[in-house]
Parts: C-alpha cells; structure tokens; sequence
C-alpha cells in the first residue's frame, strides 16, 4: 500500500477500502456472518464491531481531544486471525444487520471529521507520544487500515466456507 501523505488520498483511499469491504460482505448473509469461523471463535459480525468500536473511539478522540491528546492506541492494526487475542464478541442485542448498520455510521463520521480537517491538522505535525505518527497516519489506520483486515477476514471465512449453520470454520 503506497504510503498516504495528503487528506485527498486520506479521503479517496478511506471511502475506496469502505466500498470493497461493503462488497466483500454483500455476498455474506446474516447466519454465515454472525457464526465462528477460522478457528478462533470470532464471527465476521464480530471483527465488523471490533472495528466500528475502534472507529468510533478515535472519531470522539478527534472531535473531543484532537491532536493535542496522546492518542488512543485502538488504531494499532490487528492481523486476523491472530489466535493469540481474540476480539470482543458482539452484544447480544446487536444482530448481523444493527453491526453492518454500526459499521456504517462510524464510516460516515470519520469521514466526515476528516473532511473537516485542514491539510495541516492531518499531516503537519505528528501526534503526541507518537512521534512517527501524524493524524492522518493514524486515522489511515484507524479507517482504511481496519477495512483491508476485516475484509481479508471475511474473505479468509468465505474461502474456508462452509454452509451456514454447520460448525466451525478452520482457516
């Protein structure tokens, strides 16, 4: 992935890998998308509210704090599947369509925020306590980055297939 330095390709690359995770989930209904897969007890509706979780901490973060607060580390990526750490399992009162509903709206408050941003506020200085990091690093990470993984996710769970309502999937 070519190393994003402007809020132009912030913006174009956050809604393109929204777009082909939403394509990606087309083709996945509610029962395959909320049962475990890959062997390590998350479902695909799972990973989607760890990241909706993830979007919506660093979106208060940069509405509430900005840039002058050291920023929350839920944007750090994580590999799925990992084995080692689970993400959260999804509330029960949230079905497959209040998760994909969820990871929509913190979509569109993200990208709104960061539409909002000046140049300067994304990439002009790095964020405090992360000194390699500039806001628009870190909402790279925090958007498109979680995107891509929940995407290789889901695909890792479709390639393993199995018809919905059987066991475990094993990637």
């Amino acid at each position: 992935m070519p190393e994003i330095n402007t809020k132009i390709e912030l913006l174009e690359t956050t809604e393109r890998d929204y777009c082909a995770l939403e394509g990606v989930l087309k083709g996945v209904d509610a029962t395959f998308g909320s049962q475990p897969c890959c062997g390590d007890g998350d479902s695909i509706k799972d990973v989607l509210r760890k990241q909706a979780q993830s979007i919506g901490t660093v979106v208060r973060w940069l509405v509430d704090a900005g840039p002058r607060d050291p920023a929350p580390l839920v944007a750090e990526p994580v590999r799925w599947p990992v084995g080692q750490r689970s993400c959260e399992k999804a509330q029960g009162d949230l079905d497959w369509y209040a998760v994909r509903a969820l990871l929509a709206n913190r979509h569109a408050k993200l990208v709104h925020v960061l539409a909002e941003m000046g140049e300067d506020e994304l990439y002009g200085r790095a964020l405090p306590g992360r000194s390699d990091w500039t806001v628009g690093q870190y909402a790279e990470a925090t958007g498109a980055g979680h995107y891509r993984l929940a995407m290789t996710y889901a695909r890792n769970c479709l390639k393993s297939g199995q018809s919905p309502g059987g066991g475990a999937m094993s990637c």
